[in-house]
Formats: C-alpha cells, structure tokens, sequence
C-alpha cells in the first residue's frame, strides 16, 4: 500500500517491528501475498506483451512469494519454539525443496505435500530449473523461447506455484489468499494462431 505521511510499522505476533515506514513512500503488511500479486502482473503482462521475459519475472516473484511465505511461517514457529533446528542463512543455506519435503512435516504436525503422482511437484520443479537456469543465473548469450512453451510455462504457474503454495497453506493450517486461488483457476492460455 501506498504511504503518504507519518508513520506505518507491520508488527508481528509476538509485537516486534517487522518493517516500519517514516516518510512518503510504500509499506507492505504481507510480503509473499505482496510478491505473489506481481508474479500475477508479470504473468499477465507475459501474455498481453507475448514476451518470455516477462514469464521469467512471474517465476521469479513467483517463487520469491513461497520462500518468502516459508520465512513468515518458520518466524512464528522459531518464536513458539526458540530450540528450533530449522536455520536458513547464508552459513546454513537450505534449498526451497528441502522446505517443502522435510520442513513441512515438522511445521504441520506431521503432514507432508504428497509429490508422489502430483503434477504440483513436476511443474513446480520444471519451472524452478527454467527459473534458475533462465532468469537468475543465464549461461548463453541470447534466449528464446517458443509460443507453445510460453503458453504451457505459463499454465504450469497454476499448479507448480499457484496451487502448490495453496496447498502448503492447508497443510499449514493457514487460510489461503484469494490472489492465490483466482491463479489456480485461471484458464488455459492456447496458443491459437502464429503470423509468419
């Protein structure tokens, strides 16, 4: 949101200050809903602008919202449980599929994201190796990618970020968001015709 004067602090549960803003400018009280609205920008921008960039930058806000959902959730455990083993940092850095394969257990009691048979894990892995391979870390000089491919990147997003985070909310016990569930459902993205 917008911030045009005085002061505007997110406080977390335990009443400590998350973020504050002093002066004009904007302040977010939930970053991964926050991250996830622009990953759902850049989608849409991807197909207005048919432009495989602007699917980079969805995949990139996209998977920046689960971390950062990983950071507000594993922030309140550490607070109910300060013994917690569970350290992501520069010295100890863990990969977002160990989050979701050995952290979502000890977060939710016990229940596990099912990636046996589960087009979420497929998509959401295929889109991380085009994510990090393609946007983050580009190791040829140009790129390219073909309208069928933009199309089906995109339609993977549903399940490989939209309902995966989705489903990490349930299992979470955690409301989802509605920007999240308006992604699972987006329609197909056909490619229906290409002007040579």
């Amino acid at each position: 949101m917008e911030y045009r004067g005085g002061y505007g602090s997110v406080i977390n549960e335990a009443g400590g200050v998350e973020v504050e803003v002093g002066a004009p400018g904007q302040l977010s009280i939930n970053t991964y809903e926050s991250l996830f609205e622009a990953a759902i920008k850049a989608r849409d921008r991807a197909v207005s602008e048919i432009s495989y960039v602007h699917i980079y930058e969805c995949l990139t806000f996209g998977f920046a919202s689960i971390e950062a959902y990983f950071n507000i959730v594993v922030g309140r455990w550490k607070r109910k449980n300060p013994e917690s083993l569970l350290v992501d940092n520069v010295s100890n850095k863990i990969s977002l599929e160990t989050k979701i394969i050995e952290w979502i257990p000890i977060l939710g009691n016990g229940r596990a994201f099912d990636r046996s048979a589960n087009r979420q894990w497929s998509d959401f892995k295929n889109l991380k190796r085009i994510r990090d391979q393609h946007a983050i870390h580009p190791s040829t000089a140009g790129q390219g990618m073909s309208y069928k491919d933009m199309a089906n990147h995109l339609n993977s997003f549903r399940c490989g970020v939209a309902h995966l985070l989705g489903n990490l909310h349930l299992l979470l016990d955690n409301a989802v968001p509605a920007v999240i569930i308006n992604a699972i459902y987006y329609p197909d993205i056909e490619v229906v015709k290409v002007h040579r």
